[in-house]
């Protein structure tokens, strides 16, 4: 069974200092469950909000908005596959980003999509 979503090689320093994450591999499959477990400040929150695409500041390569997308489906819905995508994407304004990844979503305001949208890596992270 292949990974549905992933990173790999992530890592974040913040303002120039030693790494908070480094070298991280992360892959989910399709009704996975993952728990993320270490103590406080370890980067736990900072890990899922780079996995998320809420926190473009980082390193590391990146999957698309649709891969996002059609890792939150259900198996009824992968069956009618990129139909599906494309209408949720459109159902919150994101139509016309399948093939974008979710840091762009936010910048690409010279091509007109960020200019008209806000808060459009939310929508992908929690569509």
């Amino acid at each position: 069974m292949s990974a549905e979503i992933g990173v790999k090689g992530v890592g974040k320093r913040v303002n120039g200092g030693p790494p908070v994450l480094a070298g991280i591999d992360l892959e989910v499959r399709t009704r996975e469950i993952v728990s993320l477990v270490g103590p406080s400040g370890c980067g736990k929150s900072t890990l899922l909000r780079i996995f998320a695409g809420l926190d473009r500041k980082h390193e590391a390569p990146w999957l698309s908005v649709e891969r996002y997308v059609i890792f939150g489906l259900d198996r009824e819905q992968k069956a009618h596959g990129r139909n599906t995508v494309v209408e949720l994407l459109a159902s919150v304004q994101l139509d016309g980003s399948e093939k974008l990844l979710p840091r762009r979503l936010s910048n690409d305001a010279a091509d007109g999509l960020g200019a008209r949208l806000g808060g459009q890596a939310c929508r992908v992270a929690t569509g």
